[in-house]
């Protein structure tokens, strides 16, 4: 029972971290804007959230511990050094929401990220990775991916009618993908160092450290900031720091109770339902939110339902698990 709560509690904070990177969605992809590179402004807002993760650490004493126990830890190869990597889905999702979203609009690219996540936490939750144990692929887990890839079919088509070329999407997708993998890698750490601020720490340092050198390589290439961000009108578009401390923070913890797959649902219905806000609150991407998108949506939290049905106990021998 215990469990069971925990398991609820970690959902809705799931579900609040969801709606917290739609808005960071948003704030990316008004930053490339401003700064004229998907990449200076993916930086921009990974090296914030590494500003906050250092500043909690210079105020807490354990986490700097944890981080000192966790380095001897991989020194001594018993933690994987590439347990360590989960900052790179990070530092690729900022890419693809400086890049993707100021031509597909909050929602369809929220619709896009999702189909990766899914089909990425499917498959590493049939491995050793998440730190909640493995877990198979079962008819209920079946189903609610097939509602939720209807939901976000019937999104996809619409975004197509309106004139987004296919090939658009694959970049998002391909992202979210490397989310799930981020997801498993976070919770791995988070797990072999008893701190979730350690394990967020790691994270951002990884992905800055990869955004920082992109720049560079962008910079060489002869590209520019375009104009800094005016104040005080513009000082949302650098919240996307933020939001990740608080995202991935998240992300880490509750990971260890619902398993990959089901956070990325969660994630999921929390994020679509930001982006459908934003979307109709501001002018970004080439797509209106129509009948189709509530549509969508309502597939998509169907979905999520059938694939959190607590699991029921075997009778006899099974096949295939009903969970």
């Amino acid at each position: 029972e215990m469990r069971n709560k925990s398991k609820v509690i970690a959902a809705v904070f799931a579900v609040i971290g969801g709606l917290a990177m739609s808005a960071q969605s948003l704030a990316n992809g008004v930053l490339a804007s401003i700064l004229g590179s998907g990449i200076f402004a993916s930086a921009v807002s990974f090296g914030s959230g590494l500003l906050i993760m250092l500043f909690v650490l210079v105020f807490s004493s354990k986490s700097r511990r944890a981080l000192r126990a966790l380095w001897k830890q991989v020194r001594a190869q018993h933690t994987p050094w590439w347990m360590l990597l989960g900052g790179i889905g990070g530092a690729t999702l900022v890419v693809s929401q400086s890049v993707s979203v100021p031509l597909l609009g909050v929602a369809v690219f929220t619709m896009a990220i999702v189909a990766g996540q899914l089909l990425g936490g499917l498959f590493v939750d049939t491995t050793r990775l998440p730190s909640g144990g493995q877990q198979a692929i079962t008819l209920r887990r079946i189903t609610g991916i097939c509602v939720v890839m209807t939901g976000l079919t019937v999104s996809a088509w619409a975004a197509i009618a309106h004139g987004i070329s296919w090939w658009s999407l694959i970049f998002p997708i391909f992202a979210g993908a490397l989310t799930a993998l981020q997801q498993a890698l976070n919770g791995q750490v988070r797990l072999r160092s008893q701190s979730p601020i350690a394990a967020t720490s790691i994270n951002f340092i990884v992905g800055t450290s990869v955004l920082v050198l992109a720049s560079g390589v962008v910079t060489l290439g002869g590209t520019r900031v375009g104009r800094l961000p005016a104040m005080p009108e513009e000082l949302w578009t650098l919240i996307g720091g933020l939001v990740g401390v608080i995202f991935i923070g998240i992300g880490a913890v509750a990971v260890h109770y619902l398993g990959v797959l089901l956070l990325s649902l969660c994630f999921l219905f929390g994020n679509i339902t930001g982006s459908i806000i934003f979307d109709l609150a501001s002018s970004l991407g080439n797509t209106p939110v129509t009948a189709q998108t509530f549509i969508s949506l309502s597939l998509v939290l169907l979905g999520v339902v059938i694939a959190s049905l607590p699991k029921q106990k075997p009778h006899g021998r099974t096949v295939i698990s009903e969970s």
